[in-house]
């Protein structure tokens, strides 16, 4: 047996983990020998940790006794912060907090050391703890490379940077515009993985574009974000056009709609420059186009540009938020200030047209292409039924007309008379309007007159062949690939 004085007291220190050294006012006495330290958590399962959350796991301190212990944790993943803090009634008891960052970015373990040193009698305990750190609730994660992806509303989602030629190099990566204000929450670059983050807020659906920058901030790539919850597999519209025997499944809306059904803006798809991959805001059934916003909520809009160059592509890709008009009245588009330009292979290929493989400026999702204009022959087919959809049930008026059911077997399918925007960047000829138009795009180019091939459905006949000039914008329909 020995004599020592007891003597606690109460120290807390900053960093990664809080220390005490606990004890009271002494009296003499006669102790016997010093026990080995013990520590133990107070855990029934194992150790889950999510984004955002401070995990905390009891632990006690055993055999203490009059000791003055530092107590502290260190976490082995510098991304979650561990601490320690003891009980202010107990000397011998304490929590283990342990720290998630603001968004998990890849599932992993955590392993967190608690060690209880008494330096006075040579005394050290240790305690390890293995705590899970998981994917947040609606974790959607894209590996194939697209222009376009499909997510689900509420969803904290992963995609590649990447298109179809490889993997973008980007530093950074922002929001261009969303068409629901708040739907995206945040946007997260890791350029280490390759990878963009975006965040989305539950019960919101419509359309976000998302752009990779370099460090310079030059834009090098953009992706649209279509926010549905839509399986576009789920219900095709099959046709086989007749003259070529070639079969095509139609998406059963336009690229960007979050819905089939007539009678609100959400059948509204987004609009598209012919041979670009970057989606411009569908419409309304006001005549207008839907308004969108910046990540912080505030309204923007795309600004209009002429043509300046022979190869406009480039400019194109960085700068996927602005509208580029052509010249003479928009027949060479957004493409060229040249008629020379847009007869190239490159350009005639831009949407798969020549080579009828989906390319890389495509801005349909993966597994999914512009179709050739052979796929709306049944605009021109006696035996396909089209009947006109109005807003106001008996009206004939055309500011009532919505657009157009194709029935194919036994289901229809909604064709809205979007409208269209000229090379000029003003919307025009939508629901709505006096005379509404239904005019969706090809990937067929018609590069001898500086245009390429659409639909021209109007409410007076159902075309489905046209050429519109490169400049114009109208709604894409998407066909599976095969």
């Amino acid at each position: 047996m020995y004599c020592y004085m007891r003597r606690f007291h109460f120290v807390v220190k900053g960093g990664l983990g809080l220390s005490f050294a606990a004890a009271l006012l002494a009296t003499a006495s006669c102790e016997k020998p010093l026990k080995d330290l013990s520590l133990d958590f107070v855990m029934t399962e194992t150790a889950v940790i999510r984004q955002g959350e401070t995990l905390q796991l009891p632990f006690s301190v055993g055999e203490a006794g009059s000791a003055a212990l530092e107590v502290k944790a260190v976490s082995d993943n510098s991304d979650y912060v561990a601490a320690v803090e003891m009980s202010e009634t107990d000397a011998a008891s304490g929590v283990l907090k342990l720290t998630a960052p603001k968004y998990i970015l890849a599932p992993a373990t955590v392993n967190v050391e608690v060690s209880a040193v008494d330096e006075a009698n040579s005394r050290t305990v240790k305690k390890s703890v293995a705590v899970s750190a998981e994917m947040a609730a609606g974790f959607q994660e894209l590996s194939a490379a697209a222009n376009t992806y499909i997510v689900k509303p509420g969803a904290f989602v992963k995609f590649p940077a990447a298109n179809l030629s490889g993997k973008v190099e980007f530093a950074s990566a922002s929001l261009l515009w969303q068409d629901k204000k708040g739907m995206v929450a945040d946007v997260i670059a890791d350029p280490a993985s390759g990878s963009i983050y975006v965040a989305l807020s539950p019960e919101l659906s419509g359309n976000a574009v998302v752009a990779a920058s370099a460090a310079d901030k030059k834009v090098v790539w953009s992706w649209t974000l279509w926010v549905a919850d839509y399986d576009p597999a789920a219900k095709t519209m099959d046709y086989t056009d007749k003259t070529s025997g070639v079969s095509f499944s139609f998406m059963d809306r336009y690229l960007g709609a979050v819905s089939a059904e007539p009678g609100t803006d959400a059948v509204s798809g987004n609009f598209y420059q012919w041979g670009r991959k970057d989606a411009f805001p569908g419409s309304t059934l006001a005549a207008s186009l839907k308004e969108v916003y910046d990540i912080e909520g505030n309204a923007v809009s795309y600004t209009v540009e002429a043509c300046a160059a022979e190869n406009n592509i480039p400019n194109g890709v960085a700068n996927p938020f602005v509208w580029y008009s052509g010249v003479r009245g928009g027949n060479w588009g957004w493409l060229s200030n040249t008629r020379t330009f847009p007869q190239t292979d490159e350009v005639v290929d831009l949407w798969g047209g020549k080579s009828g493989k989906k390319s890389v400026y495509d801005p349909c999702p993966d597994g999914w292409q512009v179709p050739a204009i052979e796929a709306f022959s049944f605009y021109a087919d006696a035996d396909v039924e089209k009947t006109k959809c109005f807003a106001v049930e008996g009206s004939t008026a055309n500011k009532d007309l919505l657009g157009r059911y194709v029935k194919v077997g036994s289901d229809k399918f909604f064709f809205p008379a979007q409208g269209e925007i000229p090379h000029g960047g003003n919307y025009t000829s939508g629901a709505g309007s006096n005379w509404p138009c239904a005019k969706a795009w090809s990937a067929t180019a018609d590069p001898a007159n500086c245009r390429a091939y659409a639909t021209v459905v109007s409410p007076s006949s159902t075309g489905a062949k046209g050429g519109l000039g490169f400049g114009y914008g109208t709604p894409v329909r998407c066909v599976k690939v095969k």
